[in-house]
């Protein structure tokens, strides 16, 4: 038997992107309507939790919007009353009021 016949010749194997990739992301792939879902909660809930923000976006609007700026405007001021009248911005309060008590500390630096 000579060397030549003991060599044989192999094409190298075909690799796809999931074999490539560092994690096994074959099947990990979310439905569309599952994401959307997920999305439109997490967007009610901070909707729910941070009014004060959407006010704050609608008086950024441009002037130019006219009576949809002041639609906006309305709708989002009605929205963040109903949201403290159920009291649904305390925890953001709180978090924004720990935040800034937290930020005027001080940090004693060491001599040495």
């Amino acid at each position: 038997m000579s060397v030549e016949a003991d060599l044989i010749v192999r094409s190298p194997p075909t690799v796809t992107a999931a074999d490539a990739a560092p994690v096994d992301v074959r099947g990990a792939a979310w439905p569309l309507p599952r994401t959307a879902a997920v999305l439109a909660i997490a967007a009610a809930l901070l909707a729910m939790t941070n009014s004060e923000a959407l006010v704050d976006w609608a008086f950024e609007l441009p002037l130019a919007w006219g009576p949809v700026r002041t639609a906006l405007v309305e709708g989002s001021e009605a929205w963040h009353a109903a949201m403290v009248s159920l009291g649904l911005d305390r925890p953001h309060v709180a978090l924004r009021d720990a935040f800034l008590g937290l930020k005027g500390l001080s940090c004693p630096v060491p001599s040495g």
